[in-house]
Protein backbone atom coordinates (compact mmCIF):
# COMPACT_ATOMS: atom_id res chain seq x y z
CA UNK A 1 0.00 0.00 0.00
CA UNK A 2 1.15 3.31 -1.20
CA UNK A 3 -0.01 6.44 0.42
CA UNK A 4 -0.19 9.76 -1.55
CA UNK A 5 1.66 13.18 -0.37
CA UNK A 6 -1.33 15.04 0.80
CA UNK A 7 0.54 17.99 -1.21
CA UNK A 8 -0.35 16.26 -4.60
CA UNK A 9 -3.54 17.15 -6.35
CA UNK A 10 -6.44 14.88 -5.59
CA UNK A 11 -7.59 11.91 -7.19
CA UNK A 12 -8.93 8.98 -6.11
CA UNK A 13 -6.13 6.74 -3.93
CA UNK A 14 -7.84 6.92 -0.98
CA UNK A 15 -10.98 4.97 -2.45
CA UNK A 16 -9.01 2.47 -4.37
CA UNK A 17 -6.67 1.80 -1.38
CA UNK A 18 -9.98 1.58 0.82
CA UNK A 19 -11.04 -1.55 -1.66
CA UNK A 20 -7.92 -2.91 -1.63
CA UNK A 21 -8.53 -2.96 2.44
CA UNK A 22 -11.67 -5.15 2.05
CA UNK A 23 -14.92 -5.13 4.21
CA UNK A 24 -12.91 -6.06 7.70
CA UNK A 25 -11.26 -2.60 8.52
CA UNK A 26 -9.71 0.38 7.02
CA UNK A 27 -6.42 1.78 8.52
CA UNK A 28 -6.55 5.33 9.89
CA UNK A 29 -4.28 6.38 6.87
CA UNK A 30 -6.50 5.13 4.11
CA UNK A 31 -9.49 6.90 5.90
CA UNK A 32 -7.34 10.33 6.39
CA UNK A 33 -6.75 9.77 2.82
CA UNK A 34 -9.95 9.42 1.75
CA UNK A 35 -11.50 11.96 3.58
CA UNK A 36 -8.90 14.18 1.86
CA UNK A 37 -9.53 13.04 -1.29
CA UNK A 38 -13.29 13.93 -0.87
CA UNK A 39 -12.65 17.10 0.88
CA UNK A 40 -10.98 18.33 -1.94
CA UNK A 41 -13.58 17.12 -4.37
CA UNK A 42 -15.90 19.11 -2.25
CA UNK A 43 -14.06 22.41 -2.22
CA UNK A 44 -13.40 21.92 -6.11
CA UNK A 45 -17.56 21.68 -5.81
CA UNK A 46 -16.62 18.39 -8.00
CA UNK A 47 -20.55 17.83 -7.99
CA UNK A 48 -20.47 15.48 -10.82
CA UNK A 49 -17.57 13.53 -10.36
CA UNK A 50 -18.62 13.03 -6.69
CA UNK A 51 -22.27 11.68 -8.04
CA UNK A 52 -20.47 9.21 -10.10
CA UNK A 53 -18.22 7.80 -7.10
CA UNK A 54 -21.30 7.30 -5.17
CA UNK A 55 -23.24 6.05 -8.05
CA UNK A 56 -20.85 3.12 -8.81
CA UNK A 57 -19.32 2.75 -4.86
CA UNK A 58 -19.89 -0.96 -4.46
CA UNK A 59 -20.29 -0.86 -0.55
CA UNK A 60 -20.13 -4.76 -0.21
CA UNK A 61 -16.62 -4.46 -0.94
CA UNK A 62 -15.71 -2.28 1.81
CA UNK A 63 -15.54 -1.78 5.25
CA UNK A 64 -17.96 -0.50 7.69
CA UNK A 65 -15.25 2.94 8.44
CA UNK A 66 -14.53 3.46 4.55
CA UNK A 67 -18.66 3.83 4.20
CA UNK A 68 -18.95 5.95 6.81
CA UNK A 69 -16.66 7.91 6.21
CA UNK A 70 -17.61 8.55 2.60
CA UNK A 71 -21.53 9.45 4.04
CA UNK A 72 -19.97 11.59 6.48
CA UNK A 73 -17.91 13.64 4.37
CA UNK A 74 -20.07 13.83 1.61
CA UNK A 75 -23.10 14.68 4.01
CA UNK A 76 -22.31 18.26 4.31
CA UNK A 77 -22.98 18.80 0.53
CA UNK A 78 -26.54 15.78 0.10
CA UNK A 79 -28.70 19.05 -1.66
CA UNK A 80 -26.34 18.93 -4.06
CA UNK A 81 -25.80 15.14 -4.63
CA UNK A 82 -28.53 13.41 -6.45
CA UNK A 83 -26.98 10.02 -5.89
CA UNK A 84 -27.04 10.91 -2.07
CA UNK A 85 -30.06 9.27 -0.87
CA UNK A 86 -29.62 6.13 -3.00
CA UNK A 87 -25.93 6.26 -1.77
CA UNK A 88 -27.43 5.92 2.11
CA UNK A 89 -30.02 3.23 1.24
CA UNK A 90 -27.23 1.15 -0.59
CA UNK A 91 -25.13 1.09 2.53
CA UNK A 92 -27.80 0.83 5.11
CA UNK A 93 -28.68 -2.94 2.98
CA UNK A 94 -24.72 -3.29 3.48
CA UNK A 95 -24.70 -2.94 6.86
CA UNK A 96 -27.94 -4.77 7.48
CA UNK A 97 -26.69 -7.67 5.76
CA UNK A 98 -23.29 -7.86 7.84
CA UNK A 99 -25.89 -7.49 11.11
CA UNK A 100 -24.19 -4.35 11.92
CA UNK A 101 -26.01 -1.68 14.25
CA UNK A 102 -26.70 0.25 11.29
CA UNK A 103 -28.76 3.28 13.53
CA UNK A 104 -25.99 3.54 15.55
CA UNK A 105 -23.13 3.35 13.28
CA UNK A 106 -25.22 5.74 10.97
CA UNK A 107 -26.87 8.14 14.02
CA UNK A 108 -27.55 11.64 12.24
CA UNK A 109 -27.20 10.89 8.48
CA UNK A 110 -30.42 8.35 8.75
Amino acid sequence: MKLRDMTEPTSLDGLTLAYEQGIESCSSEVLVQLIHDLKVLLQKRSFLLINQILRTADFSLLSPEAIVAILRVLSASKSELYEWKSSLLRAINVLNDRELETDQILRGLV
